[in-house]
């Protein structure tokens, strides 16, 4: 096998593979471009070789990079690997979000603005001079006022977010992920996604490398789109993606989730060290989760300094990018593992003590959030109420510390499951210690359901507006139901792990949505599309769920003709 991988053997192929023709769609890759890498012993890669690579990879059309992709990048160093992966993916990001040239833009915006320009003036006249067309004259009026120049900047401004194509052909390309920096790649996808909102077949494609590159920091992006994506199809992609992964590891999805957390580059000890040589600086995560950056005396800084005269620039410029990574990573996972904690209750998972303390506890991340909450430990003993601190104890709702027992089996307290008087105590502690939950934990109450009863509808008819029930549902993590001929009547909260997906009905809304008055109409579940019967579903999720229901029945009075006054038709 070694002789077929040997620098000789791949020049010689690759120098056969170049005769052949190009593909016509990578005609705008410069070759010339790609960068200078070394073999795993030092020697220089021929440059035709890593253009015939990449050549391979857009002819096997196959993101995931298993294969001969991965199997050639692994013959390079690796730091040099991670370059040139980088290189291939971001060309492909840069040419497939191309958009106009400013000359191009501007070119059309001239037309086009002068040509809606006078439409909006000759549809005033219209109005003006017909009848028939009496009403529209308001609205011909505001459409004629807007003047010639802010007719062209809007042309100019909507040309400017088009595409000038698309690099979809190419997606083999993406196979270079499988060697790329986790962190770069997590963030290069999650601006990807941000950025361009539309492009769902380029998703597909890339959750698939982030999938095959395997490192934490990408798992963390392709199981945030497992949790949470407007678009169902990629979702179902990449949970699909994720239980592979786990299954190839010999985990639950679950277990992956918890097993691939990033740190963000802070050390078990929860600190995050730069430094400029002799000189170093500590981060840590303040109150509100920020980074707080001190110096070696404890001093916080508001931002790192500039390099001093005896100081290497470019070991403070790898600092200060280090910082830069830090906040932007610490922000995504903590942002994922707080929605993920708060599914853990609902779903009344649970944890060995020993993967509590190692996974959860112990992480200098996770560990943060892990101290805002209510815990229980259930062992032969019975079971306790604690609350970690900072400082690793565990402190009952008496303040005395308690350890977790032999075999102790951990997960999240509720309200529904402790006793009423247990319930006051812990909101008194929490008070009395200043502790801000990371949610609520002890409010929520479980609503009576019959054994076969399917639909919540206690609190239909109260009445508010779309947009203020659209803001109280995405707050509360509900998205957009399915759109049928550009209508929707309800908002959608899944809980993967539970495998049940919470429905909140409402009279309607129209896309795209403008305010009208709607109403609250009931709450249900249902799993793989079929409805679920109440009484399965486990009492704290349904518990939370009829709090969200009860919130957007708060928004507004209930009318007894909500059915005519709040009606979208």
């Amino acid at each position: 096998m070694t002789e077929f991988l040997s620098p000789q053997a791949l020049g010689a192929e690759a120098a056969k593979g170049l005769r052949r023709k190009i593909p016509a769609s990578l005609s705008w890759f410069d070759p010339l471009s790609l960068p200078s890498v070394r073999w795993k012993g030092g020697d220089a890669v021929d440059p035709r070789t890593l253009w015939w690579w990449v050549v391979l990879a857009d002819r096997l059309k196959n993101p995931s990079g298993r294969g001969p992709v991965d199997l050639y990048l692994s013959l390079l160093e690796p730091a040099d690997a991670a370059v040139l992966a980088a290189h291939v993916v971001r060309a492909w990001v840069v040419q497939d979000t191309a958009h106009p040239s400013a000359q191009d833009s501007q070119a059309y915006a001239q037309t086009a603005g002068r040509q809606r320009y006078d439409q909006a003036r000759r549809w005033l006249a219209s109005c003006r001079t017909t009848p028939r067309l009496a009403d529209s004259l308001p609205q011909a009026e505001a459409e004629a006022a807007v003047g010639l120049e802010e007719r062209v900047a809007q042309a100019y401004a909507e040309h400017q977010r088009t595409y000038v194509g698309s690099a979809i052909a190419d997606k083999g390309l993406l196979a270079f992920a499988v060697r790329m920096d986790g962190a770069e790649l997590a963030g290069l996808v999650r601006s990807y996604m941000r950025d361009n909102p539309g492009r769902r077949a380029q998703f597909e494609m890339l959750v698939r490398a982030l999938a095959a590159n395997g490192q934490d920091a990408a798992l963390q992006v392709l199981l945030s789109v497992a949790r949470r994506h407007r678009m169902a199809g990629v979702q179902a992609t990449a949970t699909a993606l994720a239980q592979e992964v786990a299954d190839e590891r010999g985990w639950s999805a679950q277990e992956l989730a918890d097993r691939t957390v990033p740190t963000a580059g802070f050390g078990s000890d929860g600190l995050l060290r730069l430094s400029y040589g002799e000189r170093e600086f500590v981060g840590r995560l303040g109150s509100d989760l920020r980074i707080v950056v001190s110096d070696a005396s404890g001093r916080p800084v508001r931002s790192l300094p500039a390099p001093r005269v005896d100081e290497d620039p470019e070991v403070v410029k790898e600092a200060r990018r280090l910082l830069r990574v830090a906040r932007k990573d610490a922000k995504a996972v903590l942002a994922l593992q707080s929605a993920r904690l708060y599914e853990a209750m609902c779903a009344s998972r649970t944890w060995s003590g020993a993967d509590w303390r190692g996974l959860l506890a112990g992480h200098p991340l996770v560990g943060r959030l892990v101290t805002r909450l209510v815990w229980t430990a259930t062992s032969g003993e019975g079971l306790v109420t604690f609350r970690p601190t900072g400082d690793g104890a565990l402190l009952g709702v008496d303040d005395v510390e308690v350890s977790l027992g032999e075999g102790a089996v951990v997960g999240l307290a509720h309200g529904t499951a402790l006793e009423p008087a247990l319930v006051e105590a812990w909101r008194a502690h929490l008070a009395d210690y200043q502790v801000d939950p990371l949610f609520d934990q002890l409010t929520a109450t479980t609503p009576q359901v019959g054994p076969r009863q399917t639909v919540l509808d206690d609190l239909q008819g109260h009445v508010t507006d779309t947009l203020a029930f659209r803001g109280a549902a995405t707050r509360r993590g509900y998205q957009r139901g399915d759109v049928d001929s550009g209508t929707f009547h309800d908002y959608v909260k899944r809980f993967p792990s539970a495998d049940l997906t919470a429905v909140l009905g409402f009279t309607g809304s129209w896309v795209p949505e403008e305010s009208m008055p709607c109403a609250t109409t009931s709450l249900s579940f249902t799993r793989r599309g079929q409805d679920v019967g109440l009484a399965t579903v486990p009492p704290v999720l349904l518990a939370e769920c009829y709090a969200d229901y009860c919130a957007v029945a708060d928004l507004g009075p209930f009318d007894p003709d909500w059915r005519r006054n709040a009606s979208p038709w």
